[in-house]
């Protein structure tokens, strides 16, 4: 079921809704790739309408999206039926979407082994898209400043598609498909198509995956990868623009990608408002080319600014983020904090980093990316959020893209198999093709199986009838191990029933919106007697520690009061022997209203 309804996703959110609305898309894999990406700004616009007029409901938005499924089907076939349109995928493109496949499958099965139960997943991304799902008003108290909402806009909408948030599983599986189109614009980019040129393309998607790690970030439920795979989309698309007819299609299609970019994650604002139209101004002057394709590229600044304007005012407050980064550094400590972190211990990216500048100075192309965009981010992601490798993925994707777009170093043999559009050749080149090919889809399906047996059998260790696609027990197993199955049977599974408090934002984004959970009041200083008048209050049936992650004043009360002051009347059900290191204790309801606990 969780595979069927995967792939639902894929189909209704990041596939048809593009087609429905620019069908040309299928006639070449160089532009199929950016159908993810108008698929959400597509999804975007219908959630805005349907929200204004209060009928985003489930039904609703089956109904559109079944509807919108049936204006691709229709408009895509009538293009493939056209005699002026010529539908032509060559067989070393098809290579390329082999092999993109191949290594996109096995960031889906590792995407499949839990739900959104990781950190930010937790208390900020899927917490934001379940209010969006349940129509209520988004809550940043967690993060203390507003973040871009496109990222959970699309989740809330999928979970619409497939008819309840408990559908963790498949909605966060499907964001492969991101993964997809950035690593075809990898291989798609490349003006050599030979077959040594295919190897290193498959080098670069493994080095970048298991090398530098970015499989760790591709498989995560948090905007960094939807914002670093739009954006080198968009470089992709206008790099296109450059030497290729259509010249506005493919900026119009950069600028979306762009977009996207922008309004997923903050790192984005630097491609949209500065890169983009900065690098096409370049290339205009230069080429002496037509200026309305820069005039395009403005679309991108303007909506990035519209959302510092209005959604997002005030996002450059957040002292939490660059405090956490600089600590008590200054600029220059920092800069080489940083430096021996992430250049001086990670070999990977310092020799990444060293291929694209080597490369892009050598041949002479992507110079303006590299100088204007893929150095400001990573001395952005150096100074500003250090403490996270997710806040450097645009500027990995960037440098590992310039490899790419600057063919390896390679000196163009030209194609060396057959390209008529089959894969079926009897040539000796195209022998040597199948043997890459083959090798990389064992790869990508024995690597994805194996993360799957894996993740299987660890759930099996801590709860019976254990499924990795349910995502409340997988969720529950994944938080609180071997605990996982009680916490599952005596709260989760019993929804609005009972009450939870919690002084952690990290237990209560888990259980929000699928039982009574409730936290303590937002910038109150707690003590030992506004806690239990709290909670006598509340009346919770359960109540968790703050384990090792954040609590605050009320955490610090409740350790005192279940440690030192009032032991009876907590019963421990769970912990600390799990992800957090949480403890879950059943409350004594007539010990809490007795004469026990005096403070």
């Amino acid at each position: 079921m969780g595979v069927l309804l995967t792939g639902l996703v894929i189909l209704l959110v990041f596939v048809a809704p593009a087609l429905a609305i620019y069908p040309r898309l299928v006639v070449s894999p160089k532009d199929f790739v950016a159908a993810p990406f108008v698929s959400i700004l597509v999804v975007i616009g219908l959630y805005s309408l349907l929200n204004g007029f209060d009928i985003y409901r489930v039904g609703v938005v089956q109904a559109v999206a079944a509807v919108l499924v049936l204006i691709a089907v229709y408009r895509v076939s009538t293009i493939l039926k056209s005699a002026e349109v010529d539908v032509r995928w060559p067989a070393s493109e098809k290579a390329i979407l082999v092999i993109a496949a191949a290594l996109a499958f096995y960031v889906a099965t590792k995407l499949y082994v839990d739900g959104f139960v990781f950190h930010d997943e937790i208390y900020s991304w899927n917490y934001w898209a379940v209010q969006h799902f349940l129509g209520e008003d988004i809550d940043f108290s967690n993060t203390r400043a507003p973040y871009p909402q496109l990222f959970p806009k699309v989740l809330s909408f999928s979970y619409m598609v497939v008819g309840s948030i408990e559908w963790q599983v498949p909605v966060k599986t499907a964001l492969a498909c991101i993964s997809f189109s950035v690593f075809c614009a990898f291989g798609l980019v490349m003006s050599e198509r030979s077959n040594r040129a295919l190897l290193l393309f498959f080098l670069l998607l493994v080095f970048l995956l298991e090398g530098v790690r970015l499989d760790n970030i591709l498989a995560n439920g948090m905007p960094d990868a939807l914002m670093g795979c739009a954006l080198v989309v968009s470089v992709y698309f206008l790099v296109r623009s450059w030497s290729e007819d259509a010249q506005l299609k493919l900026v119009a299609l950069s600028v979306v990608c762009a977009v996207v970019s922008a309004l997923s994650k903050q790192p984005g604002l630097l491609w949209a408002v500065f890169s983009l139209p900065i690098i096409q101004s370049i290339h205009t002057f230069r080429s002496g080319g037509q200026w309305r394709p820069f005039m395009v590229t403005l679309v991108a600044p303007v909506a990035a600014i519209t959302w510092m304007l209005t959604e997002g005012a005030n996002f450059q407050k957040n002292q939490g983020v660059v405090g956490r980064s600089f600590s008590d550094r200054d600029i220059l400590e920092q800069l080489d904090f940083s430096v021996n972190q992430y250049l001086w211990q990670e070999p990977v990216i310092l020799g990444l980093l060293a291929a694209a500048v080597a490369l892009a100075t050598w041949r002479r192309r992507g110079v303006s990316l590299l100088l204007l965009f893929s150095i400001p981010s990573l001395l952005s992601w150096f100074l500003f959020a250090s403490y996270d490798m997710r806040a450097g993925t645009a500027a990995l994707l960037s440098l590992g893209f310039l490899v790419a777009y600057c063919d390896f170093g390679l000196r163009a043999k030209g194609v060396t198999a057959v390209d008529s559009g089959s894969l079926l050749s009897s040539s000796t080149a195209a022998k040597s093709r199948y043997l890459l090919l083959g090798f990389a889809v064992l790869l990508g399906i024995g690597g994805g199986i194996s993360t799957l047996n894996k993740a299987q059998k660890n759930g099996e260790k801590f709860a019976e009838n254990f499924e990795l696609e349910s995502a409340p027990l997988n969720n529950m197993v994944t938080m609180f191990h071997g605990d996982g199955q009680a916490v599952y049977q005596e709260i989760f599974n019993r929804g609005h029933e009972v009450q939870l408090w919690t002084p952690t934002a990290y237990v209560y984004g888990l259980f929000y919106g699928y039982t009574g959970v409730a936290r303590p009041r937002n910038g109150y200083k707690y003590n030992l007697k506004s806690l239990l008048a709290e909670l006598r209050e509340r009346r919770p049936d359960f109540v968790t520690d703050s384990g090792n992650r954040p609590g605050g004043s009320a955490a610090r009360a409740l350790r005192n009061l279940i440690g030192k002051r009032c032991p009876r009347m907590f019963k421990k059900i769970a912990g600390p022997e799990n992800l957090y290191r949480v403890n879950v204790y059943k409350l004594d309801q007539n010990l809490l209203d007795s004469e026990y606990c005096k403070v």
